[in-house]
């Protein structure tokens, strides 16, 4: 169920005009089945960025056990902004196998990158 129309078809937008193959196949995901949708509010992108290189450190250390199973940190950290006066926006879009989290401004007009989670 979509709750939030316009946020929706803005990223849709988004995700069409971007050159990133991972993008591109999100998109392809869509089109064979329209997932569940939530947003998140805006987040200080110095906070998102780190709570998420964290999570990137986890996902790639050897004493976890599902190391390596969440894909796109690399890309999403080298583009997510630092700094405190900038903010963004996680879509989450979810299937029953596989849930991906799109990381945009807060306007949903710039793409930082997105994480693909196998669900378990």
């Amino acid at each position: 169920m979509i709750m939030n129309t316009a946020e929706y078809e803005r990223l849709i937008a988004l995700l069409k005009n971007c050159k990133d193959p991972a993008a591109a196949n999100c998109l392809k995901r869509i089109e064979q089945k329209i997932p569940e949708y939530g947003l998140s509010s805006a987040i200080p992108a110095n906070e998102t960025w780190d709570i998420y290189s964290r999570r990137k450190s986890w996902n790639e250390s050897p004493s976890n056990p599902k190391r390596g199973c969440i894909s796109g940190y690399d890309q999403l950290m080298s583009l997510l902004p630092r700094g405190m006066d900038q903010k963004v926006k996680i879509h989450d879009l979810k299937w029953p196998d596989t849930s991906i989290l799109v990381f945009t401004n807060e306007e949903t007009t710039g793409y930082f990158g997105l994480l693909v989670v196998p669900q378990m």
